[in-house]
């Protein structure tokens, strides 16, 4: 997956130093395993946001992928904003039982 964000670009350069940025062809996967309470230091990086039908389904690629990593206790999921109407995914996440 291409990152064509400049914020994102520089954010996973970073990354790079103090932890691992892997492409996953799907999304992008960063982790700091020297802080795996670092919300914005473990993630997958979306290439667009997410249709509500998809959500569940990038829960679970989070969970399979860090599934090595007991100590994340939280999922993050990122994406570039396209400039689309985002309320239906957003309503989605907001009605998950967590």
């Amino acid at each position: 997956m291409d990152i064509t964000s400049v914020g994102f670009l520089s954010e996973t350069l970073f990354q790079r130093y103090s932890g691992s940025v892997q492409d996953r062809g799907d999304c992008i996967e960063v982790r700091t395993p020297a802080n795996y309470d670092f919300w914005f230091g473990n993630y997958l990086l979306l290439s667009t946001p997410p249709d509500a039908a998809e959500i569940e389904g990038w829960i679970t690629r989070f969970k399979a992928l860090f599934a090595d990593a007991l100590e994340v206790k939280h999922m993050c999921l990122q994406w570039t904003d396209d400039g689309r109407d985002t309320r239906a995914m957003r309503f989605e996440f907001e009605r998950l039982d967590w």
